[in-house]
């Protein structure tokens, strides 16, 4: 009366092949009714699902299907005589299954996808197919497979689609700067790997990459992670050709590319456009226009690289507006994120400014502007406006939860470096001098201290913390160079040194010292020039104590400098005019000027 259902107390297979745990899988009760499809009259389906087999040998194999009658006593023989046992009967089908050869690992993502370099990471997600238990997963280094790093605690679930590790990424457990491959190796010794999936980083405080001109928000100049080459031994890797001649930048090296802007002329244009070029083989990935407004003014927008972890990287650029384009994106025009512009979109808006990105928010300033814009990075979403007295093409720098602001007010006649903190956008404190703050640096933030140059051929040095009897805000010193030319590009730093070059003719390269409470000139180059670009510093293997770097603008030729005394200890012929600095990512060196982009390593 029940039906089929009713009639079967359990099912068995049976295989005597090792396909099976214990060589038995049994379904009754829950398992079965959950098997259970649809009967008619005479017919039931089942559909049986066994977990976990275990094949030793690929083949076709015998299996027993044993099904188990409920109640033998509900049929009637009709044997007169015939004793019925006093047991379940069950009725017997012989049939086969075959097995394939096991399927290697695959391995398909990772997450996280970088670490911290002396750190450790637990719950580390990897997915994929075909993970079997007791799979063990390592990271091998791209370019160095001697160096290897095995997980902890592996966990396979999801029927083999899922590993949780944990990982020792301290450098005591051998673990180096770098990317690396992920494999998934089975105890049957198949493994599948996902190539360059994963990468250890340094701390955040110190990027690896060139992220934003002058390295990182706090504009220093200084790539401390970088491991440039002697200068003498550095060779050509390419120079690609760029149809738009005109770059007031220094580029930004992040992700094995190469990001940059560049314009027809002097003053923004419709064919005003931001570069991404391959760091491997220099060739062009993609580009952009960013003025398509035309507004007229003074071509030099700063741009950064933000990687939010949310496995989108950007890079946010200032055009006449403010552009954010998928950084990885494929194909002739990237992917637009995002555009922020609360200003007359005729105006001089961002073009002439440069815009960082601090903390996962952008901060930007328009030429004629006098407010600092903080945006969310990801979003593009407005988080603040703050009123500032100082608009002018100075950029904004960003350390310890502020903002410092530079800028000149034609109303006033005067530079006011403001600090803002970030998290609420209000303004700690304002200072304010007679002398107009450079064209396209930014402040350089380091040891408690402000240092930015102006166009009258000085250096100042402002407190942002309190240090003896200096309070936030307060002018410590400042230094005048003898030329009193513009000092454009601004400073580097490396220690109590600061370094920069000057615009017009006939200027060196100088090297001053902060002494505490002044400054004193330590050199100054023989080698003398146009300077408009960034001067930048950075450690060689026999130069521990550093080595300046900085481009000639009208000979293109890009000089090395000894930063203990001046002396020159290479120098690199481009044979075109260059208005930017170098980035120093890696062992690369990378110029973009006049019609190429060039790295050398």
């Amino acid at each position: 009366p029940g039906g089929i259902r009713a009639e079967i107390n359990a099912i068995h297979l049976e295989t005597q092949s090792g396909l099976l745990p214990g060589n038995i899988a049994t379904f009754s009760g829950p398992s079965l009714d959950s098997a259970f499809v649809g009967q008619d009259s005479i017919s039931a389906t089942y559909n049986l699902e066994v977990l976990n087999p275990d094949p030793k040998s690929a083949g076709e194999f015998p299996v027993l299907i044993v099904i188990e009658s409920a109640d033998p006593f509900s049929y009637d023989q009709d044997f007169p005589g015939f004793v019925f046992p006093a047991g379940l009967l069950s009725a017997y089908f012989k049939a086969s299954v075959t097995v394939s050869g096991e399927a290697p690992p695959f391995v398909n993502s990772i997450n996280p996808k970088n670490g911290v370099i002396d750190t450790e990471l637990s719950d580390v997600e990897i997915t994929g197919t075909n993970f079997a238990t007791g799979a063990q997963v390592t990271l091998i280094k791209s370019d160095d497979p001697g160096v290897v790093l095995e997980a902890a605690n592996e966990v396979v679930s999801g029927g083999g689609t899922e590993i949780t590790c944990d990982f020792d990424l301290n450098s005591s457990a051998g673990a180096e700067l770098g990317k690396y491959h992920v494999r998934v190796t089975n105890p049957s010794s198949l493994y599948g790997q996902l190539n360059e999936g994963f990468e250890i980083k340094p701390p955040a405080t110190d990027p690896y990459w060139w992220e934003c001109i002058m390295y990182n928000s706090s504009r220093t100049g200084r790539n401390p992670i970088a491991t440039t080459p002697d200068p003498t031994s550095l060779t050509l890797a390419f120079a690609s050709s760029v149809a738009v001649g005109m770059k007031f930048c220094t580029p930004v090296v992040a992700e094995n590319k190469i990001f940059f802007t560049a314009n027809s002329g002097f003053y923004a244009s419709t064919g005003s456009r931001v570069y991404c070029h391959s760091l491997e083989t220099g060739a062009q990935i993609w580009n952009a226009q960013i003025n398509p407004s035309n507004a007229y003014i003074r071509f030099m927008p700063g741009f950064a690289f933000y990687d939010a972890g949310d496995g989108t990287e950007r890079l946010i650029v200032g055009g006449d507006q403010i552009y954010c384009f998928d950084a990885n994106s494929t194909g002739t025009n990237p992917t637009p994120l995002w555009t922020y512009d609360d200003l007359d979109p005729t105006d001089q808006n961002w073009l002439g400014t440069q815009l960082t990105v601090y903390d996962g928010k952008v901060l930007a300033k328009g030429r004629s502007s006098t407010a600092l814009y903080i945006l969310d990075a990801k979003t593009g979403s407005l988080i603040h406006k703050v009123p500032i007295q100082g608009g002018f093409e100075s950029g904004v720098s960003g350390k310890d939860g502020k903002a410092y602001t530079l800028g000149y007010s034609y109303a006033t006649y005067l530079t006011y470096l403001e600090c803002i903190d970030i998290e609420t956008g209000t303004i700690d404190w304002t200072a304010t001098n007679t002398y107009s703050s450079s064209h396209w640096s930014g402040p350089c933030v380091g040891d408690g201290r402000i240092y930015f140059s102006c166009y009258q051929g000085r250096v100042f040095c402002y407190a942002t913390e309190a240090q003896g009897s200096y309070s936030p805000g307060d002018l410590i010193w400042y230094y005048q160079t003898a030329q009193g030319n513009p000092l454009n590009g601004g400073v580097a730093k490396l220690g109590d040194d600061l370094y920069f070059g000057a615009a017009f003719t006939g200027n060196p390269i100088y090297c001053i010292t902060d002494n505490g409470d002044s400054a004193s000139l330590k050199w100054t180059s023989s080698v003398t020039g146009y300077w408009d670009g960034h001067t930048v510093v950075t450690t060689t293997p026999s130069y521990p104590d550093g080595v300046v770097i900085a481009a000639e603008t009208n000979s293109g030729i890009l000089y090395f400098f000894n930063a203990v005394n001046g002396s020159v200890i290479h120098s690199i012929a481009t044979s075109e005019q260059q208005r930017g600095g170098a980035a120093l990512a890696g062992d690369y060196v990378v110029i973009v000027g006049g019609a190429n982009v060039r790295a050398y390593k």
